[in-house]
């Protein structure tokens, strides 16, 4: 919240949509403050948010169609892991968070 609080009232003036995906917490709850945040601040914006990272089904279809999934760090295709996916999940790796150095 604390990089997203000064960024409020440029994101209202240049009409910037807002989703918030708070991965395995409480998503709903994390909406919630930021529009309570948005509201303190007096500004007018709706605030969507993204529940349900699981995209086994999408994972499994496009392995269905010859996707390899081949992993960027070691090699290889998921195939090649010897086990059957449970579960998959859609990362966003934010830029406050993440740098390439």
């Amino acid at each position: 919240m604390d990089t997203f609080r000064p960024a409020l009232p440029l994101i209202q003036e240049k009409g910037i949509k807002v989703a918030v995906n708070a991965g395995a917490s409480d998503t709903k709850m994390l909406a919630e403050l930021v529009q309570k945040t948005i509201v303190d601040h007096g500004l007018s914006l709706k605030v969507a948010w993204i529940e349900g990272d699981d995209v086994l089904d999408v994972v499994n279809k496009l392995l269905g169609k010859g996707e390899r999934f081949e992993n960027i760090c070691f090699g290889g295709d998921l195939k090649d892991w010897g086990f059957e996916p449970v579960a998959a999940q859609y990362v966003v790796l934010s830029s406050f968070a993440y740098r390439c150095s």
